[in-house]
């Protein structure tokens, strides 16, 4: 997530109410949320599409899993440009570039003759889901009252959440019963109207200012991320011991740890890489991180495994995360109200227990699991 710095005042937009947010301001958040969910939900129906694709394209399982591996990437490295893109640009203009892009990227898709522009179209929607998903909290955080910005965060989270857990269900029923393809032309044109929402109601509360792009720096960062996911994609090829992986894993460490000094040396950093000192936003931001690991990973690896070892169809295989993403649902504004009256210690606890909980017993029984 990025990180973003308001100066004194900001907050003068609401005048003396600080509980009134206006018309616009909630539609622009509807539109941007609705565009971001629409990446997340194309994204993870793909996952279920897999076995699909592999007789399609011919192409074996290492190569298609890029169509979602690919997206991701592109995304993580558009999230690292949100604070640079959204004090130099005005907030129309990035919204018009999300729906730009994710209209250009799911028509390829949708007509792709070949593997290749099906990837092409995937990292172009990547690019929409990077603008989308930073700039929804940076509305949030910049045009809601502090009061309720709770409220909105929760909700916006829950939106975005949910996706990577209906995206296998949905993609699953139309893979199934007509065709991989219409996954994008059913989304496309809700994407469009989302986009449309946000695009005529995004309101701009401070104008753009001129800053160096920091050039070094992100070349250095997307070194990092690339060559990580090359190294982390090879071990399933060539195993850990394979200089495919630890030369890549060493690349991409030299590369954060140079990108990681120069943030910390310069005056307008790209990142500001100081959060990270603070003892309470580090763990936080790397609960995050485990937790979307986990699931993203497991919305990839359940349904493959229902099609490949159990042999279902996708349809049964995207379904079998369907009640997951139903009691999310209904966890998610439930957790957020306990984490506003008790603290985090309880979710986090309870949290934490389920997950691991999770993981164990199908680590336990991996050898016995059935639908």
């Amino acid at each position: 997530m990025s990180v973003f710095l308001f100066e004194k005042g900001e907050f003068d937009f609401y005048g003396a109410n600080e509980h009134q947010v206006t018309k616009k301001t909630n539609l622009s958040i509807i539109g941007i949320a609705g565009l971001a969910f629409c990446g997340v939900l194309v994204e993870t129906s793909m996952n279920v599409t897999f076995p699909t694709l592999m007789r399609d394209f011919h192409q074996s399982l290492n190569a298609v899993q890029w169509v979602t591996t690919g997206y991701l990437l592109t995304v993580a490295l558009t999230v690292v440009l949100a604070a640079f893109l959204q004090r130099r640009f005005k907030l129309h203009g990035l919204i018009v570039a999300s729906s730009l892009a994710f209209i250009t990227g799911g028509l390829l898709c949708a007509l792709a003759p070949q593997l290749w522009m099906l990837l092409l179209g995937s990292l172009i929607q990547g690019i929409s889901t990077g603008l989308a998903m930073p700039l929804l909290f940076f509305v949030i955080m910049q045009q809601i009252p502090f009061a309720m910005q709770g409220t909105y965060a929760v909700l916006g989270g829950m939106v975005i959440g949910l996706a990577p857990s209906l995206g296998p269900t949905y993609g699953g029923l139309v893979n199934q019963f007509i065709n991989w393809r219409v996954i994008f032309w059913i989304v496309l044109p809700i994407g469009i109207i989302f986009g449309l929402i946000g695009i005529a109601n995004i309101q701009q509360i401070n104008q753009p200012t001129t800053i160096h792009f920091q050039f070094l720096q992100y070349l250095l960062v997307a070194i990092g991320f690339i060559c990580l996911e090359m190294g982390l994609n090879n071990v399933g090829t060539n195993g850990f011991g394979s200089p495919a992986f630890y030369g890549n894993v060493i690349v991409a460490l030299a590369a954060l740890i140079m990108f990681g000094y120069l943030t910390s040396h310069r005056k307008h950093p790209l990142v500001n890489t100081n959060v990270f000192a603070d003892s309470i936003y580090l763990p936080c931001l790397l609960l995050y991180f485990m937790v979307q690991f986990i699931q993203i990973g497991m919305t990839f690896l359940l349904p493959n495994c229902a099609q490949l070892t159990l042999h279902q169809n996708s349809f049964v295989a995207g379904l079998m995360l369907l009640l997951g993403a139903l009691i999310s649902a209904v966890l998610l504004p439930l957790t957020g109200r306990l984490l506003d009256q008790s603290g985090i210690k309880k979710p986090l606890i309870f949290g934490a227990l389920f997950t691991n909980l999770a993981v164990i017993l199908m680590y336990a029984f991996s050898s016995h699991l059935s639908m």
